[in-house]
């Protein structure tokens, strides 16, 4: 007597994955953060080195220097897919200083600001300003003003800082000679 059986074998691939970033580039500026998807799987897991870092597709990343993020995925039947790894590059950002001749200035005269450590250079607000996209400018401001410089690396990082500047009216009082700023 002969028996017959079969037996169905349903073989599920492993989850075939992928990491992007939401700005579409794995480079970073320092001390800023990037959003990392991973998609192929139902279920994921997310490491640095042994350290869990998260369970769901989406991961927050704001590393210090270059660090390479992993993940694994695992499907709706179980499967466990390879690790999939994206090397995420920190670029360090410009440090932009600002410096004046002057802090207080008379109405109608002109200062001479300066500003360093970057590529490019943007002031505002540019109203009374010599030029809005060089290092060095003059300005000739009616009241009181703080200036703000951003300050571009190569590589498209920033950096902001700003300076004030005071307007102050010269005047004679009984007393002494006294300063009014506006």
């Amino acid at each position: 007597m002969c028996i017959r059986d079969s037996i169905k074998v349903t073989v599920n691939p492993k989850p075939t994955m992928s990491i992007a970033t939401d700005s579409g580039d794995s480079s970073l500026c320092a001390g800023n953060s990037m959003l990392l998807t991973a998609t192929g799987a139902t279920q994921y897991s997310w490491t640095l080195g042994a350290t869990v870092l998260g369970t769901s597709g989406t991961l927050t990343v704001s590393p210090t220097t270059t660090t390479t993020y992993d993940v694994v995925g695992t499907s709706a039947f179980g499967c466990v897919s390879d690790e999939a790894d994206i090397p995420i590059n920190v670029t360090p950002a410009p440090v932009v200083l600002v410096s004046s001749d002057y802090s207080q200035i008379p109405p109608g005269a002109t200062v001479n600001l300066t500003a360093t450590g970057a590529n490019a250079y943007s002031w505002s607000p540019n109203t009374g300003l010599s030029s809005s996209t060089i290092p060095i400018i003059t300005a000739t401001p009616n009241s009181t003003t703080r200036y703000i410089v951003t300050g571009s690396s190569a590589s498209g990082c920033d950096d902001t800082v700003s300076i004030l500047i005071r307007v102050c009216l010269l005047y004679t009082s009984d007393a002494a000679d006294d300063l009014l700023c506006v």
